[in-house]
């Protein structure tokens, strides 16, 4: 693996130019209407002196608590435009945990706490930072004939890309389209179950029980029992549901 890796990062990547048109082309045109319907909301406002609408934080801050029923008090000095949850009024612990605050204490903004909000103008919102994110990050990257990445491992061994990352792209359609092999085609290949099968390895070589080692073999899937249970059906009915 770490010598295909090396591989990858030395010979690099291109992009198709003619996607990348098009996916830049998308990307312009989905930012400026979602960028209008933010500033019809009020989450965006035009400046003078400045070719794009800018974020009014607050405002966003505003609908994110109102989505969430957390009561809110402002900031003071430099964060006075900022929101923060009322901790004499919530859980702050929870709010946490749930990432709706940021790591300075302030209601957040993030892409996920947008879509899990539930609410469609805070999606909607999620989603142009997400294409803007494409315009500004992604199609830049696309542009170079050939663009490396750097690989690693991580503690849990899994590996790592960066400068750019290239193993996270957005999965908004189009942009790992944007990809094209190098020589000749793509092989795309995977480990089905690979976590589930290495436990069920290290279990029998410190422990010597081989109960889990033995379900796997057999064809048992565990991550389809753990669906059954959250949703409240047998194993059976279940896989069932997954094969259909």
């Amino acid at each position: 693996t770490d010598l295909c890796l090396k591989a990858i990062s030395a010979f690099g990547l291109r992009a198709d130019r003619d996607v990348v048109d098009k996916l830049e082309a998308e990307a312009i045109r989905e930012t400026a209407r979602l960028a209008e319907r933010a500033i019809e909301l009020g989450f965006m406002r035009r400046e003078k002196n400045k070719p794009n609408p800018v974020r009014t934080l607050r405002n966003i801050q505003q609908a994110v608590a109102e989505a969430y029923r957390v009561p809110v008090v402002c900031g003071e000095g430099r964060n006075r435009n900022r929101l923060y949850p009322d901790d004499n009024l919530v859980d702050v612990t929870s709010l946490e945990a749930m990432g709706i605050i940021t790591e300075t204490g302030a209601i957040s903004t993030g892409k996920g706490v947008l879509r899990e909000s539930g609410d469609e103008d805070l999606i909607a919102v999620a989603d142009m930072q997400e294409w803007m994110a494409v315009r500004n990050k992604d199609v830049p990257i696309f542009r170079h004939p050939v663009f490396h990445t750097r690989f690693g491992f991580a503690n849990t061994l899994r590996t790592t890309s960066s400068r750019p990352n290239i193993q996270n792209f957005r999965k908004k359609a189009g942009v790992r389209e944007c990809i094209a092999a190098l020589f000749g085609c793509f092989v795309a290949s995977d480990y089905v179950g690979l976590e589930n099968g290495t436990l069920a390895e290290l279990i029998v070589r410190y422990t010597g029980r081989r109960g889990m080692a033995e379900k796997i073999s057999s064809g048992f899937d565990f991550h389809c029992d753990v669906g059954g249970q959250l949703l409240g059906i047998d194993y059976d009915t279940m896989k069932a549901m997954l094969a259909a």
